[in-house]
């Protein structure tokens, strides 16, 4: 049996207890399409939980989000480009923004560490040295940060404005990786708050 990661599943609590679901038409319709969102495109394994509709939470997290995860931490991922790690930063709650802005050296600096990553391909267990290599401090936060702006795990979508990034998880250490909260009023910020404290 296939463990998952307990992170990921209370993330899927918290945020169905804070979804904030419009009861228009439109919003409906839009909730009701198939396949993947539009958004967080730099994430090659994006699910809508809509679309998983008849199985349970338990099964969809066992049939299509933990192999993803596996894929994206036996695979790697590439390293993405200064304007989407911008991108990330500026989409990203307050305290995520401290952590650029202080131990990692403002955002110029993630920029340049960036800049010479981009295009590589990493994941968890490479990825803190390169960033050492590359200049960068904070090795496993900043990593962490690079990940999510990378798309270095998977995306689920609750419902419209909410959703779940799950980065850096382990084939087999669950306590690995950091999940990820984004709602329609606040930007990402990290469910366990290791990444963000101050």
């Amino acid at each position: 049996m296939k463990s998952i990661p307990k992170r990921i599943i209370g993330l899927f609590l918290l945020t169905f207890v804070n979804c904030q679901v419009a009861r228009d038409e439109q919003s409906v319709a839009l909730q009701s399409q198939s396949g993947q969102f539009s958004e967080f495109p730099q994430f090659e394994h994006r699910f809508t939980l809509k679309d998983h509709q008849g199985s349970t939470f338990l099964t969809f997290m066992r049939e299509k989000v933990k192999p993803a995860l596996d894929k994206v931490a036996t695979d790697g991922y590439l390293i993405t480009n200064g304007a989407q790690v911008e991108k990330t930063y500026e989409s990203s709650f307050t305290k995520i923004k401290r952590r650029v802005e202080g131990p990692w050296g403002g955002l110029d600096k993630v920029k340049e560490v960036t800049s010479q990553l981009e295009g590589k391909t990493v994941n968890l267990a490479s990825l803190p040295n390169q960033v050492r290599g590359a200049g960068g401090s904070d090795i496993f936060n900043l990593a962490t940060f690079l990940g999510l702006a990378s798309g270095g795990g998977v995306a689920l979508k609750f419902a419209n404005g909410n959703f779940g990034l799950n980065v850096h998880y382990d084939v087999t250490n669950q306590k690995s990786g950091r999940s990820f909260g984004v709602g329609p009023t606040r930007g990402a910020a990290a469910v366990n708050q290791k990444l963000t404290q101050t």
